[in-house]
């Protein structure tokens, strides 16, 4: 909705606490039925992983597509999907406690 306001110039984007996104909600992924029981169960396949992850990818493609910059403002904790929110972005402010990655 930004995009079409011509009120709205840029977008920043930063988290609401110590961190700007810790990742996603695995307690909700591993009580789905797409949870980590099932997918244990089967090897990796990464078109299964891309269709499953298919709505968090359209919402990171909103922001590398979006037609206004866009910033992350980064504090605390960028981790997993958080790392993808803050790298989808046009520009990356880290404050000097950030940390951004993928946990190993």
């Amino acid at each position: 909705l930004a995009n079409y306001d011509d009120d709205v110039h840029v977008i920043i984007l930063q988290g609401k606490g110590r961190a700007f996104c810790a990742g996603y909600d695995l307690v909700e992924f591993a009580e789905s039925k797409e949870g980590a029981s099932q997918s244990a169960k089967r090897p990796w396949d990464p078109v299964t992983d891309y269709y499953l992850m298919g709505r968090n990818t359209s919402n990171f493609s909103s922001l590398w597509y979006s037609l206004k910059p866009t910033i992350a403002k980064v504090r605390g904790y960028a981790v997993a999907g958080g790392s993808d929110i803050a790298l989808s972005c046009d520009i990356v402010i880290m404050g000097e406690n950030a940390k951004i990655g993928y946990p190993p």
